[in-house]
């Protein structure tokens, strides 16, 4: 018995939509929806170079490793390691198992209005410890007030630039 796995480069995907992506694969062979990469192509002679034993077809579009079931935890973590490097996406439908370039790790960030307006409280506030630390006749108090003020303020206008480039 084997197991396959599947490596390719683009398009990237979600776990949800691999299956649908392989469809045509599985059936015709058909490559055409997977983009070449010399990342691919450099994956596989890594590969091949780590376990001279390797067989599979070398591609620029995808791979398709059909490996033992007994096959080594340590190798299995290195053809996992040698993905990422090239971050490639690593799929195993009898898992199934997905390991995606970082790219679709991490959750896109989006503006929320409400960072924004506790931003700008977060100025109003820095700007009236400003004004009022400028004015406060004690000494102490008043230097105390500017320096969080001055801090308030330079965060928050901070926060906006980094809200609006988002």
């Amino acid at each position: 018995m084997s197991m396959d796995l599947y490596v390719w480069k683009r398009p990237m995907v979600s776990e949800d939509a691999a299956p649908q992506l392989l469809e045509r694969f599985y059936e015709e062979g058909d490559t055409s929806a997977f983009e070449p990469s010399e990342d691919v192509s450099r994956f596989y002679d890594e590969l091949v170079a780590m376990y001279t034993d390797f067989e599979g077809e070398r591609s620029d579009r995808i791979i398709d490793l059909s490996l033992s079931w007994i096959v080594p935890d340590d190798i299995l973590n290195g053809i996992v390691a040698l993905a990422q490097k090239h971050d490639l996406v690593l799929y195993d439908p009898q898992g199934p198992s997905f390991h995606s370039p970082v790219e679709l790790l991490v959750e896109p960030i989006r503006r929320d209005p409400a960072v924004l307006r506790q931003t700008l409280i977060g100025l109003l506030i820095g700007v009236v410890l400003v004004v009022g630390g400028w004015f406060v006749p004690l000494p102490v108090l008043n230097w105390i007030a500017l320096v969080i003020g001055v801090l308030m303020v330079a965060m928050a206008l901070y926060s906006i630039v980094v809200w609006l480039r988002e």
